[in-house]
């Protein structure tokens, strides 16, 4: 739930998705990130396939975005438009997680077979 804490200064960590109301992360990483004292907010946005190569490149123009979650039908390509993988993204050929870098570059690596792991031990 938003708050009146939110500022100019809240990091952003959108979750772009298509559709997106079925999505339930930010109900999970927000209530995480004010735990931890972070000043972040993740907002789900439905960012239809044929916009995902430009609403990354307009949300690389963002000045308070910390990161982005990636979810269906994304992930593949989104992998794709990185530019640097992590080894599980590069295994794969998935991302769901991207961090803009000093170049204006996307970096990406999948998290989920390591969250699929973790619930299952």
């Amino acid at each position: 739930m938003l708050t009146s804490a939110l500022s100019g200064e809240t990091r952003i960590v959108p979750v772009l998705g298509y559709p997106i109301e079925h999505v339930r992360a930010p109900r999970v990483y927000n209530p995480a990130f004010n735990d931890a004292g972070l000043n972040w907010c993740q907002v789900p946005m439905g960012v239809h396939p044929d916009d995902l190569a430009s609403t990354l490149a307009q949300l690389a123009k963002v000045s308070n975005l910390q990161g982005l979650n990636i979810t269906m039908p994304h992930k593949a390509s989104a992998y794709a438009l990185c530019s640097v993988a992590g080894p599980e993204a590069r295994r794969t050929r998935l991302v769901n997680t991207l961090r803009l870098q000093a170049d204006g570059t996307w970096a990406g690596e999948s998290f989920d077979g390591i969250g699929f792991v973790r619930a299952a031990l």
